[in-house]
Formats: C-alpha cells, sequence, structure tokens
C-alpha cells in the first residue's frame, strides 16, 4: 500500500495496532482460526504423565474411534443432543455389534478402553476483543450463504463461523 494509506484500487486497506506492535495493513482478513472441543475435567481426563487425554481419551471418535488403539474395545461417548448420537453411530457403525443408548445415571465403575466427549465446542474468537459481531456462543456472526462479517473486507470461515460441521476441511469449504 502506498503511503497515503489507499491500496491499488483506491479503497483503505484494514489495519491492526496492538500495544506496541508494528501496524499491520491489508485489502482482506479471513479469520479462520477454528473451534476449540469442550473437555470435562476429572482425575486422569488431563493430558501428560497422569492424563489420558490422546491416549485414550478424545473429543471425536468420527476422527480417533476406528484407530487401532480403540478398534474391538468397549468406547463410550460422553454428551447430548444430535453431536454425541452422531459420534456413537458412527462407532457402532465402525463394529459388528450394537452400541447400547441410554443413561448411567448412578453408575461409578465402568470398564472401557475409549471415551469420547461430544459436549460442544468453543470458537477461538476471545482475541477479536468486541471487533466483529459474535453471536450468543461467541461464534462469528456471517452473512447467510457468505463469508462477510460486519466489518468489510474481513471474512469467517470454517468452525469460527459454523456450529453445524465440525473439522477444518470446513474452512475450505464454507462458501464455494
Amino acid at each position: 500500500s502506498s503511503s497515503s494509506g489507499s491500496n491499488q484500487r483506491g479503497s483503505a486497506p484494514r489495519s491492526s495496532r496492538r500495544g506496541h506492535q508494528a501496524r499491520r495493513c491489508a485489502d482482506a482478513v479471513i479469520i479462520s482460526t477454528g473451534a476449540i472441543a469442550k473437555r470435562l475435567s476429572f482425575s486422569g481426563s488431563s493430558e501428560g504423565a497422569d492424563g489420558f487425554w490422546n491416549g485414550g481419551i478424545s473429543a471425536c471418535a468420527v476422527c480417533d474411534g476406528a484407530t487401532p488403539i480403540f478398534r474391538n474395545q468397549p468406547r463410550v461417548v460422553i454428551g447430548g443432543e444430535d453431536s454425541a448420537m452422531e459420534e456413537a453411530r458412527y462407532i457402532q457403525g465402525v463394529e459388528d455389534h450394537a452400541a447400547e443408548k441410554g443413561v448411567l445415571g448412578g453408575l461409578k465403575d465402568l470398564k472401557m478402553y475409549g471415551l469420547f466427549f461430544a459436549i460442544g465446542h468453543e470458537p477461538a474468537t476471545k482475541f477479536l476483543d468486541g471487533q466483529l459481531e459474535l453471536d450468543e456462543d461467541g461464534y462469528v456472526v456471517t452473512k447467510l450463504g457468505t463469508t462477510n462479517t460486519s466489518v468489510v473486507g474481513v471474512f469467517a470461515t470454517g468452525d469460527v463461523q459454523d456450529k453445524s460441521y465440525r473439522q477444518a476441511i470446513t474452512a475450505s469449504g464454507t462458501v464455494v
């Protein structure tokens, strides 16, 4: 961009400054920071030597449920609503045996080899700090059928603006 602050097309570029950081200018900005799976916290659910995260506990049965570590082993999906049912049905479809449906209320000891959380996601939007319109759950609001946000020249794709589909591929296929 020229020293006058306009780009080749004559419109003002987007710019940002945080504290003492250098100013950044762009004609367009694409927000594609995704969403992070929510986790339950209990003894053994953490990462590291004392936990089973990514070593028996995961947030994606569709991604991890059919891997050799879990194959032909008892697995459980914790969650509710559609996403948990999708995960459980996927696990059921990978094996030749039927999955049990129901509530485990009061159960204290359940032997399993895999545990999958399906309790929702948190969009990675905290860094936006009120600069874009977000919905009540923190997802970037886009104009229906587009990637346009509340700020001209700023676009959002993938999990950061889409509650329905999960995983990185949604960013590339948000709008065709």
